[in-house]
């Protein structure tokens, strides 16, 4: 089930980073950046415009995509470290461009598998300032993994940061981090189409706790805003890379 793979794949403890510098990319992500830059792909606009290109279609072919979603989060690291050296808190994005809000999950390279890194199913990753959800639909059935968000443990470095971040918070918006833990997975009977929340009243037909939950974090490098329709990329404390479309 893609639901169970996304949990499985974004599994590993978060890291107190107090930068999105990461460790060197596996093999085929080494490979499908220099396959991009080869083909051309230098630049934050080229990223960008192949990103809401396979947004749009699911058709732009998944090296290219990982390609470009790498390289933008490499030049997204030196902005970030040219912003620090210049006492700007320009990247990683905003608090208000990442929550709350809801995520359409388009692409993951969680699954080494191409034909699978095209997210099959409609999953929404939904993130408040208390609970994430992540909301998958297989037919007429909704699989909902939710849990509590993390309250974000800040750099120094963020001591001056925007006001629309508070101590509380599960985003850290010097690193980019949103941390939070699955301890839910549950099942509903859902016939009709559409992104809205399950009610709150709606009982799932089964239900499970997830035993020993483990912290979780997704590290936005970019965020296009506020805007429904705005692309952003990310990586899991799991190491894979994703594309989302904010709903």
């Amino acid at each position: 089930m893609v639901v169970a793979a996304a949990a499985s794949a974004s599994s590993a403890p978060a890291a107190a980073a107090t930068t999105i510098a990461r460790s060197p990319p596996p093999k085929t992500e080494a490979a499908a950046l220099a396959a991009f830059e080869a083909s051309g792909g230098k630049s934050q606009e080229r990223c960008l415009a192949v990103m809401r290109e396979a947004a749009r279609t699911r058709a732009t072919p998944p090296e290219q995509v990982e390609g470009a979603i790498s390289l933008l989060e490499r030049l997204s690291a030196s902005a970030s470290a040219s912003a620090a050296a210049s006492a700007s808190s320009s990247s990683p994005p905003d608090e208000r461009a990442v929550l709350p809000a809801t995520w359409w999950l388009v692409f993951s390279t969680a699954s080494s598998l191409r034909a699978f890194q095209y997210i099959p199913v409609r999953e929404l990753f939904r993130v408040g300032n208390d609970r994430v959800a992540l909301d998958s639909r297989v037919g007429p059935i909704r699989f909902v993994i939710s849990g509590p968000t993390t309250a974000a443990s800040p750099s120094s470095s963020s001591s001056s940061s925007s006001s629309s971040s508070s101590s509380s918070s599960p985003y850290d918006p010097s690193t980019g981090a949103l941390s939070f833990s699955f301890t839910q997975v549950a099942a509903y009977l859902s016939p009709f189409s559409g992104d809205a929340e399950i009610p709150a009243t709606q009982a799932p037909f089964w239900s499970t706790q997830i035993k020993a939950p483990k912290a979780k974090s997704y590290t936005f490098f970019f965020a296009e805003g506020e805007q429904s329709g705005g692309v952003a990329a990310a990586r899991s404390s799991g190491g894979g890379l994703a594309l989302l479309v904010r709903v």
